[in-house]
């Protein structure tokens, strides 16, 4: 059973990289918001065998032409879900694809409105590190508590589809 922060983290392999890059998108109404440094939005259903929740997925992405140390191209996502236990939670995502001989990062904040109990933090953190050695990415977690979490620009509904 995938309970929890696990949860929020299914729509996040492979999705980002569809979204942001425009080829492919979910919907119709995905496939005509802009692909290059504009922001798509998406809400994804999320059946937990009970309710149906709403997955709110962000994600842009901007090619920086790569040079030797400038970075190729970057996706960043960012999804808001809300947790079992924890209760609201957003992960903010960039994933960077390195120039000539340079790997990808995926660099992630978990942001949540109260602290997270150190030993979750440390399974949370040993989850990432496991995953991103598995695919061979180089990468940082940070853990944030915030009141409210950042909205990314360009989101507004105009910008948005659903899946269903």
């Amino acid at each position: 059973k995938v309970t929890g922060v696990q949860t929020c983290a299914l729509p996040i392999s492979g999705l980002a990289e569809t979204l942001a890059r425009g080829d492919g998108g979910a919907t119709r109404e995905a496939d005509r918001q802009p692909a290059n440094g504009d922001w798509r939005h998406v809400t994804l259903p999320l059946f937990d065998g009970r309710n149906l929740h709403p997955i709110e997925f962000r994600a842009r992405r901007r090619n920086n032409g790569g040079g030797r140390d400038a970075p190729r191209d970057q996706s960043r996502f960012v999804v808001d879900c809300v947790h079992d236990e924890l209760g609201a939670v957003q992960i903010d995502g960039l994933l960077t694809k390195g120039g000539q001989g340079q790997g990808q990062r995926l660099d992630v904040i978990l942001r949540s409105h109260a602290a997270l109990p150190e030993t979750d933090r440390t399974a949370i953190a040993a989850l990432f590190a496991d995953a991103c050695g598995a695919m061979g990415f180089g990468g940082d977690i940070a853990f944030q508590v915030a009141e409210q979490f950042p909205a990314a620009s360009g989101t507004a509904p105009a910008n948005r589809a659903v899946i269903a």
